[in-house]
């Protein structure tokens, strides 16, 4: 797993603030088109908008920009849930 550091991604973050923060489905396909991950796309939003990780991470799944990837992640969250259940 790559390290993130959310200081690398200062000038994306700059560019979305001139896209204005209450935009949000702009952001995420800009972010998008400059080839950030799901996770990066979570991280800046969280950054951006100053909000907490399962709201951004909500936004981003929910969102239009990666929405031909919602049946995955829906299935990564079940897969995830079940195993939790058998650890208790």
């Amino acid at each position: 797993m790559k390290s993130f550091s959310i200081e690398q991604f200062a000038p994306l973050i700059a560019e979305c603030s001139v896209i204005g923060e209450q935009k949000t489905e702009e952001i995420l396909h800009f972010l998008k088109a400059k080839n950030c991950s799901v996770i990066e796309s979570i991280r800046i939003l969280m950054e951006i908008q100053n909000i907490s990780l399962p709201t951004a991470k909500q936004i981003v799944h929910k969102s239009k920009a990666w929405a031909e990837h919602e049946a995955y992640f829906d299935s990564i969250h079940d897969h995830l849930e079940k195993l939790s259940k058998i650890e208790e």
